[in-house]
């Protein structure tokens, strides 16, 4: 359902995941509208990663319908790819490619996917890098950075995609207080 005021940007109706014999996810439903910010709280066990991994279908549900940006992820004719550029996604393990520095992890997927120019994407970058801190940072290499300092670059990582929708699992987990 759409309003004239806010696109409905996530959809997902009476969703059932399981484990083997155990349930993650009971009939969970949710509307999110564009410009929303929800969060999702509870116990470790929960089922928070299940439901955030399911809106972008790195996870299958067993039961339910799930639409995103206005796309059913479980119609055959649905490009995943496509949605998956408009989704962005920090892991709670971060996912950053250990072999490539800073700046390679935040220009590859803009190169890549968002087709821009090499130039457009180390600008793109080096902005976020100065937002979360980390301008001097861009040469080095995951390894070599704290808990934090790689969470923020996985942050600045999925906001260079420009995605119309940010999911974050355990944002601030290894964020320093004054940093969240």
């Amino acid at each position: 359902m759409q309003t004239a005021e806010r696109r409905v940007m996530v959809q997902a109706c009476d969703i059932v995941k399981f484990y083997g014999r155990f349930k993650a996810l009971d009939r969970v439903s949710l509307t999110i509208h564009e410009g929303e910010k929800i969060v999702i709280i509870g116990p470790s066990g929960s089922g928070k990663s299940t439901l955030l991994r399911s809106i972008n279908r790195l996870e299958e549900i067993d039961a339910g319908s799930m639409t995103v940006n206005g796309m059913d992820l479980y119609n055959p004719k649905t490009d995943l790819t496509r949605v998956r550029e408009e989704v962005g996604m920090v892991f709670q393990a971060f996912n950053l490619f250990p072999h490539k520095t800073v700046l390679e992890n935040l220009t590859l997927a803009q190169i890549v996917v968002r087709k821009r120019s090499k130039d457009e994407a180390l600008e793109k970058a080096k902005g976020l890098l100065v937002k979360v801190g980390l301008s001097d940072k861009a040469s080095a290499y995951p390894g070599k950075l704290s808990g934090g300092q790689q969470q923020r670059v996985a942050i600045a990582r999925s906001l260079a995609m420009d995605p119309k929708i940010m999911l974050f699992d355990e944002p601030t987990s290894a964020l320093d207080p004054e940093m969240i």
